[in-house]
């Protein structure tokens, strides 16, 4: 994702993250006249994987081909 930031900071207006998705669009679609349905919402204890099934070669690729994310979207190194 951070291949696709521009360097400007004026041309990033609105960043939505997956936390807050529901909030975060709730806020930024009315500014521009649109509008979201209720969202459904997962509970976590549905999720079918978790960091134990993720091997420790798997997150170290994560940690090198994505810091520039974790650094620039505000996320700690998994």
């Amino acid at each position: 994702m951070t291949d696709f930031l521009d360097p400007d900071a004026d041309v990033l207006q609105h960043m939505v993250y997956f936390e807050n998705l529901e909030a975060d669009l709730n806020h930024l679609l009315p500014l521009y006249n649109y509008s979201v349905a209720t969202m459904p919402q997962v509970q976590p204890d549905a999720l079918r994987y978790g960091r134990q099934d993720i091997s420790e070669e798997t997150m170290n690729f994560i940690r090198t081909y994505y810091r520039g994310d974790f650094v620039n979207f505000g996320y700690p190194d998994p």
